[in-house]
Order: C-alpha cells, then sequence, then structure tokens
C-alpha cells in the first residue's frame, strides 16, 4: 500500500503541473535489463551478471515539439551482479540468515558474493527527438536517476563446499543509489496518441552499492594495500520496451 500510495502522489503531482502549462504524455514499460558490478579494487572483480527487468510508469512533458523533460517511477528487479575477492575476508557479517558456522569465520580467497536488488527508481531526464519520418521518430536520452533498495537477496560460494542461497542481504546494500544514464531508440506512431517505443539504456550507479560489512585479510598489505573500504558501483543494460499514451 506505501508503494502504491508513493507512485499515486508522484504522478499526480507531475500531471497537474505539466497539464497546467503543457503537453503531457504517460507510457509504461516492462524492459528486461543486464546488469552487473565493478569495484574500485583490482582485487576484487566482476565475475558474473544478473538478467532482471525494470518496470513502470514514465511521463513526457514536452515544451516544444521534439523536446522534452522525462519522469517516472518504477521498480528495476533483479539488479547487481557478483563480484569475486582475490584475498581471503569474512563477508556479509550483518546477515541474520547467514549459518552460525559461517558468522565471523574468514573465507578462504576466491569466495563469490551473487547480489539481487530490488530498487524503487525515480528517474529524471531530457528527450530530445528527430523530426518524424513517416511514423518514425529517434531520440537520445540522458537521465538521472534517484534509487531506493527496497530488497536484497545474495548467493555466497567458497571453496570447501560453502554455498548459501537466497540470503536476506538487506543490511550489507546501501538504501539509496544516485545513478546516471543514457538511452537511444525509435518510437513508431501507431495513431495521433499512441506509439511503441523501443530503446538500449546504460546506467551506471555513481555511489557504492554495497556497505562493506566484514573484513578483508590484507596478506595484500605486501601488494601495497592498505584500505580495507572498497567501493562496488552498478551498471545495467536496459532493453526498453513501452508503449505511450
Amino acid at each position: 500500500m506505501k508503494k502504491i500510495f508513493i507512485l499515486s502522489l508522484f504522478l499526480g503531482i507531475f500531471s497537474l503541473t505539466a497539464q497546467a502549462q503543457g503537453d503531457l504524455r504517460f507510457g509504461i514499460q516492462v524492459s528486461p535489463t543486464f546488469s552487473w558490478l565493478d569495484s574500485d579494487d583490482k582485487f576484487v572483480n566482476s565475475n558474473g551478471s544478473n538478467v532482471g527487468l525494470r518496470l513502470g510508469l514514465f511521463g513526457e512533458y514536452y515544451f516544444q515539439e521534439n523536446y522534452a523533460f522525462t519522469a517516472g517511477l518504477g521498480f528495476a528487479f533483479g539488479q547487481g551482479g557478483t563480484l569475486l575477492y582475490d584475498d581471503p575476508g569474512t563477508f556479509w557479517t550483518e546477515t541474520e540468515e547467514l549459518p552460525v558456522a559461517l558468522q565471523g569465520v574468514t573465507l578462504p580467497a576466491g569466495a563469490e558474493l551473487k547480489h539481487r536488488i530490488q530498487y524503487i527508481e525515480i528517474p529524471f531526464g531530457l528527450k530530445l527527438r528527430t523530426r518524424e519520418f513517416g511514423y518514425f521518430r529517434g531520440f537520445a536520452e540522458p537521465q538521472f536517476i534517484f534509487g531506493i533498495n527496497s530488497k536484497a537477496l545474495g548467493d555466497l560460494t567458497a571453496s570447501g563446499g560453502i554455498e548459501e542461497t537466497d540470503l536476506n542481504i538487506q543490511e550489507e546494500v546501501n538504501a539509496l543509489a544516485l545513478a546516471w544514464g543514457f538511452g537511444i531508440g525509435g518510437e513508431y506512431s501507431v495513431s495521433t496518441a499512441t506509439a511503441i517505443i523501443g530503446g538500449l539504456y546504460f546506467q551506471r550507479i555513481f555511489t557504492d552499492v554495497t556497505d562493506d560489512n566484514g573484513t578483508i585479510d590484507r596478506t595484500a598489505q605486501m601488494r601495497g594495500i592498505v584500505d580495507n573500504d572498497i567501493k562496488a558501483v552498478g551498471n545495467s543494460l536496459t532493453i526498453k520496451l513501452g508503449v505511450r499514451f
């Protein structure tokens, strides 16, 4: 109910503001995504991607025929990816579902941590369209995205037969995420009011995705590494599929 209320309030404010001044269009999207994590540590590496889904509503306010402010509200499911740790360490120390036998235990080098995160996303952007060619227009859309972590699950794999799946890692992922994005695509008009939209969007979370609970056993200090604070950033490619009314 809380999520429905937030969605209704946001769209209501956007609608009233834009209708008072210009041409407003709404649309829906159901878009597959491919996401992965990177880190700023060369001994913590990306080791797998996630297939997910973006589902939501968007609005376009045209202040000129081919230029529009865009905003939306939706859910991004299955975001994240897998990180491979080259050093031993303790991980996900705030996860209550972690078996007692693994709590506080230093895992061997090569541990893999897979993150599957659900975000509530509020994107803002500027849409730049070409002139119409028949029933088709191309477009480009830079965006800024504000994300709220609403759910996070994780899988932990390490040598020695250690394998834990579907752990609740909500406390291991930062609550807020800020991202920039850019997309290109096209829209095909099927009537004066309705268009089918398709595009390819890249998005990068530039704030730290993980909360860095736990420690890394830096035998790697001999490699010249002292800082245990790892920054993990998220990336995703989205095949946008939508309809605008």
